[in-house]
């Protein structure tokens, strides 16, 4: 099965979540552990144990990653975070270029 081809499952919001989340935007780079593909993204919303965030390719829960972002909401800099993908569902097709939805919880 290709990248692009990668089916999500789909929980409800609330389901997800263990902490409350505030909004951010930034964009990231996803690199998959450990075979080193990378996907394009943007976090939508952060807490003090993972992240919302969009991307042009779905991954599934389970899957180890890093996320590089360049507008950190932790810092001023650029920052690494090392995440397991938790849940991903599928975006409907509205034309945007990120068509997936995922939860990431810190190691």
């Amino acid at each position: 099965m290709g990248h692009e081809d990668m089916i999500c499952h789909q929980t409800t919001s609330m389901e997800r979540r263990e902490e409350s989340r505030s909004r951010h935007e930034s964009l990231i780079l996803l690199e998959e552990i450990p075979s080193g593909r990378y996907s394009l993204g943007e976090v939508t919303e952060y807490s003090i144990g993972g992240m919302g965030l969009r991307s042009e390719n779905g991954l599934e829960p389970g899957t180890d990653i890093f996320i590089g972002i360049e507008n950190s909401p932790y810092s001023n800099n650029y920052d690494i975070f090392r995440a397991l993908i938790v849940w991903c569902e599928e975006l409907l097709d509205d034309g945007d270029y990120f068509r997936f939805a995922m939860g990431v919880k810190y190691y």
